[in-house]
């Protein structure tokens, strides 16, 4: 299971899918996933304002040009166009959404504990 944040369109926080979607390709989303879920969600920090974002890349070590070299490129528009697509598949108009086995769209609707034995269930449920 691949637990994803996708975004579209109309939902706010699209405006930072080309964060996620740079980062993705530059190998490192996954070691600056917390750092960049954080700035945005817990301090409100503007990672779509360029300077503020030129600044998070900074105090994270990242290389600020190549970063806007391939925020350019060809792949992150691909990945771009693939979050889309994903998006309008699954009708996801809020996150996070959890897609399971590319059949189910689950939202946290209970406290994690019982939320993660449903997505236990979920898992499971077509393999018996």
């Amino acid at each position: 299971m691949k637990l994803s944040i996708l975004l579209g369109e109309n939902n706010g926080l699209a405006v930072f899918a080309p964060v996620f979607a740079t980062l993705e390709v530059m190998g490192i989303e996954r070691q600056t996933r917390d750092q960049a879920f954080n700035a945005v969600m817990t301090r409100g920090v503007n990672l779509a304002d360029e300077e503020t974002l030129n600044g998070w890349l900074k105090k994270n070590s990242i290389d600020v040009d190549k970063y806007h070299q391939l925020r350019q490129s060809q792949a992150v528009a691909e990945r771009l166009e693939y979050m889309a697509k994903i998006t309008e598949l699954y009708d996801i108009n809020a996150t996070p959404l959890f897609i399971v086995n590319k059949k189910y769209v689950v939202a946290k609707d209970r406290q994690f504990p019982e939320f993660a034995d449903y997505l236990r269930q979920l898992l499971t449920q077509d393999k018996e």
